[in-house]
């Protein structure tokens, strides 16, 4: 068998040389039939499925690596890369999270995210991953922007406010904070501290419709009977005080 071994190792090797990899994978497969515990072969296989075009046979032959060697993190981070492809999400986030602890860069913790949100991971897990990249990344607006409508946290409106000015998410937001102040306490300093901010926020042509659509709810327009009511009573005052002068003199 070792004899076999080394032959079918070498023809391997020419057959891949010469670009046959029909004929490398059924190399392969004879030396995985007297060596089925070698992870080498194994990856041989999983590789050579991949070339012909045997992704679900490559996906068997990983598994079956990783059941062999659990700490394969290179087999490992192809698995999740093909199980987040294929949907299988499940799989995916548990590969990223094996990663991730191994290796906490922004790859891995980007992709936990992701795959967390499709996996239903928690509100407060997602926070506190968006944190941990934030931390990482403390100019990424993108960022920011999601923990702000997460948490809708004066923190991270704050910052929000300072590193992306044109942004008019943010006044908005903190015209709808001033604005729930206001349906609840009916102080008018609420309702003026709410307008100042929706004003700001349609300085932002994404949001100008919406903040237009909340000042008029705060300060609706006079209709054409409001109108002629204020008109009379503005010129009656007007006449009083002209009257008032005219007596002085």
């Amino acid at each position: 068998p070792e004899e076999k071994i080394k032959y079918f190792h070498s023809l391997v090797s020419l057959s891949v040389e010469v670009e046959d990899y029909e004929k490398a994978l059924d190399c392969a497969k004879l030396w995985g039939e007297l060596a089925p515990d070698d992870p080498e072969v194994r990856d041989m296989i999983a590789k050579l499925h991949l070339r012909t075009g045997g992704e679900d046979e490559a996906l068997v032959e990983m598994e079956k690596m990783m059941e062999m060697s659990p700490d394969d993190y290179v087999t490992l981070e192809t698995l999740a890369g093909m199980y987040t492809n294929r949907g299988d999400y499940d799989k995916a986030f548990n590969a990223y999270e094996k990663l991730y602890g191994k290796d906490a860069n922004v790859f891995f913790l980007e992709k936990t995210i992701e795959l967390g949100k499709r996996v239903n991971k928690s509100k407060s897990w997602i926070v506190g991953r968006l944190g941990k990249l934030q931390s990482m990344q403390p100019d990424n607006l993108a960022v920011i922007e999601e923990l702000a409508d997460l948490t809708a946290s004066f923190k991270w409106v704050n910052k929000g406010l300072k590193q992306d000015r044109k942004n008019g998410k943010y006044p908005y937001m903190m015209g709808d904070h001033y604005f729930d102040k206001f349906k609840e306490s009916s102080a008018p300093k609420d309702s003026v501290s709410a307008l100042t901010w929706y004003r700001k926020a349609m300085k932002d042509p994404q949001w100008k419709n919406n903040a237009n659509a909340m000042i008029l709810t705060l300060d609706p327009p006079l209709t054409e009977e409001e109108k002629k009511r204020r008109a009379f009573f503005e010129g009656s005052k007007k006449k009083k005080e002209e009257v008032k002068q005219e007596g002085k003199k």
